[in-house]
């Protein structure tokens, strides 16, 4: 789903509570669903709103933070209507705040935490289980159940560290890179039963330096301390087009937004050589990345089948670029 990250304006409240009425099964509590549509007036807020190429744009899901102490801060709501569930808004409404409070001042020792309060497993929920879920794959880890402070209700606490934590950069490519970026990719094929063959389906890996840079393109790695993270490129046909390939990111290192990073680059570097259009394949299997993609504006072309070493379908992503990159 197409969607972009605006400030919340005056008048936004109205939707943000038409979003909390229509999950019943979160905030089915009347005085607190006035009061979490109230906070939106009142604290840090961001909308999520449809994308619709001559259409009326539509507020998808919207999220409030309340800033405790200097790089200390809490998402006080998060909400996404049901139609927009599992299309990507909930992560890129997070996404938005931790580059919020990663742009903030830190604690004394330069660091900033992100912490939620949903409601604690003691209680079981099927609904509150799907939202534990959502934000442990997103990196918050459990803290602390507080059995008493909502009442009936406990109410569990995850965090998770912003930024600096890390020490994850992103940075061009060496030739020294080479190993590691085909070991990734070579593990990551792996999960799928699928085999890494350079000589017949990918010869651009035998040197990812010098494939990458012929013509104008780039290659990146996510670096974290010395390892390799994770690696994307892009490669300009001089036509106007280009082609984002070789976005993948080693498991340990998931869920922290370096694919979507990686993805950004290329966008800008393809933009700033004056690209008109971008694209790329991705294997049909890779769902959680077709998520990604979605929610960065690319749009779903078409499809092919791979019959080489290995077989597989793949789908087409088309992105115009026009504007400016979609974070």
């Amino acid at each position: 789903m197409r969607a972009t990250i605006r400030q919340f304006e005056r008048g936004d409240e109205r939707e943000c509570e038409a979003i909390l009425r229509a999950l019943p099964d979160w905030f089915g509590i009347e005085e607190a669903l006035i009061g979490y549509a109230r906070a939106a007036t009142e604290l840090p807020t961001w909308i999520a709103e449809s994308n619709i190429e001559n259409g009326p744009a539509q507020a998808l899901g919207f999220v409030t933070v309340r800033e405790h102490f200097p790089g200390a801060a809490e998402i006080h709501c998060i909400a996404v209507r049901p139609e927009a569930h599992r299309t990507g808004i909930g992560r890129m409404l997070v996404a938005h705040v931790e580059r919020w409070l990663a742009a903030r001042p830190g604690d004394a020792r330069g660091r900033r935490f992100l912490q939620v309060k949903t409601l604690g497993t003691s209680r079981p929920d099927p609904n509150y289980a799907l939202t534990r879920k959502f934000y442990e794959g997103l990196g918050f880890a459990p803290l602390e159940e507080f059995p008493t402070l909502w009442g009936r209700n406990p109410a569990l606490m995850l965090i998770r560290q912003i930024g600096p934590e890390s020490s994850l950069r992103l940075r061009p490519a060496h030739p020294a890179d080479a190993d590691a970026i085909r070991s990734i990719i070579a593990r990551i094929y792996a999960e799928y039963g699928d085999v890494l063959d350079i000589e017949h389906e990918d010869p651009h890996l035998r040197d990812p330096c010098a494939s990458f840079r012929a013509g104008g393109g780039e290659l990146w790695v996510a670096d974290a301390e010395g390892t390799v993270a994770g690696s994307g490129g892009v490669l300009l046909s001089g036509d106007g087009a280009a082609e984002i390939k070789t976005v993948y990111v080693d498991r340990p290192f998931r869920r922290r937004g370096l694919a979507r990073a990686l993805v950004t680059l290329a966008i800008d570097h393809a933009r700033s050589r004056g690209c008109t259009r971008i694209g790329l394949w991705s294997d049909t299997r890779y769902t959680e990345a077709h998520r990604m993609y979605e929610s960065m504006g690319f749009v779903r072309t078409g499809g092919r089948r791979v019959q080489l070493t290995n077989t597989f379908d793949e789908h087409r992503y088309e992105l115009p670029l026009g504007g400016r990159a979609r974070e």
